[in-house]
């Protein structure tokens, strides 16, 4: 049961960080294409 519940917390951490990139990622495009909408204008 313990090699089980390593695992489960190994594969929460990787989805927590992979929701984290994710959330960084949409965060840094966002401002830029309205700084180049900006820009366009």
């Amino acid at each position: 049961m313990e090699a089980g519940t390593g695992e489960s917390d190994s594969l929460g951490i990787m989805v927590s960080t992979s929701a984290l990139r994710v959330t960084i990622v949409c965060s840094g495009v966002q401002p830029a294409e309205l700084s180049k909408g900006d820009d366009d204008k």
